[in-house]
């Protein structure tokens, strides 16, 4: 009894500290372009249902999205996970710019975006893409995390009071 808790304690504390062993990871890239393939459905969706000049701008904005998410693709197909990240991850920003300039992102929209970001920033720091702790760039990103951390904290008592 002793040595199956044990065994199971054992996988389980495995599992926690290795958990990419026993199976493949998936691909960064890949997570990035299901996020692309689906926004560019949805403007897809989107573009039989209107008309004008709502029309021209999604066939607009697919005709620069389609091509760019098509090369991130090739080159996630090719082992270039960091470049194809980078890819996707550019034509999905640009997406969200243009909600965000439309001002038809929800304030549970941007909440979203933030939350993907910094599970996606976490999942970064896993794979050992990171800035280095003396950049000034990883910096201004810790004191702007802290900004927002103490915007974050306000809201939450607001909505509380």
């Amino acid at each position: 009894m002793i040595g199956r808790r044990m065994s199971l304690v054992a996988a389980l504390a495995s599992a926690v500290l290795f958990p990419g062993v026993g199976k493949a990871a998936e691909k960064e890239c890949d997570r990035w372009i299901k996020l692309v393939d689906g926004e560019v459905r949805e403007r897809k969706e989107a573009l039989e249902k209107r008309s004008g000049p709502e029309r021209e701008r999604l066939r607009e904005e697919l005709s620069k999205a389609t091509p760019r998410a098509a090369e991130a693709r090739k080159a996630c197909g090719a082992g270039k996970d960091k470049e194809a990240t980078l890819l996707a991850l550019d034509v999905w920003d640009g997406f969200v710019d243009r909600e965000r300039q439309e001002g038809s992102l929800s304030l549970d929209s941007r909440l979203n975006v933030l939350a993907l970001r910094i599970d996606r920033l976490k999942a970064f720091q896993r794979r050992g893409w990171t800035l280095p702790p003396a950049d000034d760039a990883a910096r201004t990103l810790a004191t702007e995390i802290d900004r927002l951390d103490r915007v974050l904290a306000d809201a939450l008592r607001r909505a509380l009071r």
